[in-house]
């Protein structure tokens, strides 16, 4: 356009979460590294205000697991509160003090994530692989070698034992209910999903069925609070902050560098929406910055 920025399209229809997708351009799938080409306007800042493990926290605060919430409730800049450094230690031996220190292999902490997201969706081994795979490419400064589907199924394992109530009772439950009302699912604010595959389907599409069950209520439910946020934010921001763009958990503002700061107390308690996941917190990390990379 001719103000020399980018502008893409935002809209709901379509994705199945309920989040926002962009195109024209896609700014969702920027690589990490190319968002220095980012840059705020002269005199001005950009602001990034990111969700911390949102869909963590959702699944912490729905399933009621005592591990799960204990962890979201500890502060996580400590063991008690870093979730993926207990998992390093369950998975690969490795102990909290160790991954504190110099030469610590960061690749571990990566694959550990990534179990626990394919433990939360019900993934199997290859796509987790795929996962890791997209990221590698997306960001070259990961140096991660990809493990075998058998290291990831073992990894899976520790995780979902780990966090029993969770896995074992929660998610069974859920997707039993959702068989029991017809292949209907709710977020956690009422928004449905119809999958008529979980009772209609054979084996394959009722497995893929179940997995968009969990992925309705904890990603769905995720995807409401980030619109609930922009829809209130829009309404409270004075007018020289400007909200730019939603990408996943993250929502990014520019604003004069001297009225950043000041605006941050406002972004983190309007994203927050009164705590709703309690007693698991919402939080909210914020950035401030003359580029994107360097905001996030």
């Amino acid at each position: 356009m001719s103000d020399g920025a980018l502008h893409s399209v935002f809209t709901m229809a379509r994705t199945r979460s309920g989040r926002l997708s962009s195109t024209d351009p896609n700014l969702q799938q920027v690589k990490r590294a190319w968002r220095r080409l980012f840059v705020a306007r002269p005199g001005m800042a950009l602001i990034a205000a990111d969700y911390g493990q949102i869909e963590l926290r959702v699944a912490a605060a729905l399933s009621r697991d005592p591990k799960l919430v204990a962890i979201m409730t500890a502060d996580p800049k400590t063991r008690d509160g870093d979730l993926h450094a207990q998992n390093v230690e369950r998975i690969f031996g490795v102990s909290y003090e160790r991954q504190q220190a110099a030469g610590f292999d960061v690749s571990l902490r990566v694959r550990a994530k990534n179990y626990g997201f394919g433990a939360l969706y019900l993934s199997e081994g290859p796509d987790v692989q795929a996962v890791l795979e997209q990221q590698i490419l997306a960001d070259d400064t990961l140096d991660v070698e990809v493990p075998t589907v058998g290291d990831i199924h073992a990894g899976i394992v520790v995780i979902r034992d780990t966090y029993s109530q969770c896995f074992h009772e929660w998610m069974p439950a859920v997707i039993a209910r959702a068989e029991e009302l017809g292949g209907w699912v709710y977020t956690m604010y009422g928004r449905p999903r119809f999958l008529p595959e979980l009772v209609n389907g054979d084996k394959y599409q009722r497995k893929h069925a179940a997995r968009q069950v969990i992925s309705h209520i904890v990603q769905g439910t995720a995807a409401d609070i980030m619109r609930f946020a922009l829809f209130r934010l829009d309404a409270v921001l004075p007018p020289e902050v400007a909200m730019l763009l939603s990408v996943h958990d993250e929502i990014v503002f520019e604003a004069p560098v001297a009225d950043a700061g000041g605006a941050i107390p406002l972004i983190v308690e309007t994203m927050q929406l009164g705590q709703p996941l309690a007693p698991v917190p919402i939080t909210v990390d914020v950035k401030v910055a003359a580029n994107w990379y360097d905001a996030h």
